[in-house]
């Protein structure tokens, strides 16, 4: 649960303990912890990872704070991916925005940067755009690496409306290791405003 009191237990690196509320017995570790966020309804679930922290601007205080010691490591990887039961769960949603953003953000994770720009070429070309702007990340440095200064500056003109996602778009560019000319482009687009 995310309240003040996980905040502090966090924050104090307080040992795994346990804890039965309603018969339900669980053992939660401060010391280990994975931080999912979804800052708006309208904003996909984003995973919280300590080495490229990532916030929206919509995001809740608390998560904020959490955020720089979630490990995203834990994901496993090599591992395949299960559809959950449809009862309780439900049906899966229609594949829009937030699944390419999310395929695009583990794509990203396992370092498979041609996926990424696949996702991002297949979602613009169907229309979908991100209604949180922090979600166009995965998608930026994917074209940054392959010099793509085109969908930069597209992406640059719908990110320049959130001051705060555009300021860690530059940052985040500042520390890839870019060829010359997109480095230039790059800071011309994010950094220079």
């Amino acid at each position: 649960m995310l309240n003040e009191d996980t905040v502090a237990s966090v924050f104090a690196h307080e040992p795994q303990n346990y804890s039965n509320r309603r018969s339900i017995r669980t053992y939660p570790n401060s010391r280990n912890i994975l931080v999912l966020s979804q800052p708006t309804p309208f904003s996909c679930v984003q995973v919280m990872d300590m080495r490229q922290v990532e916030l929206s601007s919509k995001e809740d205080p608390r998560v904020v704070e959490l955020a720089p010691f979630s490990e995203a490591d834990q994901i496993l990887f090599n591992e395949d991916f299960h559809v959950p039961p449809t009862i309780p769960f439900g049906s899966a949603p229609p594949a829009e925005w937030c699944y390419y953003f999310e395929k695009a953000s583990y794509a990203r994770q396992t370092g498979d940067w041609d996926e990424v720009l696949h996702l991002g070429e297949d979602a613009i070309s169907r229309g979908f755009f991100a209604k949180d702007q922090i979600e166009w990340i995965p998608f930026l440095q994917a074209y940054a690496y392959a010099g793509n200064t085109t969908r930069l500056n597209e992406i640059a003109s719908f990110m320049i409306s959130d001051p705060l996602v555009f300021q860690q778009a530059c940052q985040t560019l500042k520390e890839m290791q870019l060829d010359p000319s997109t480095v230039e482009k790059a800071s011309q687009l994010f950094c220079a405003k």
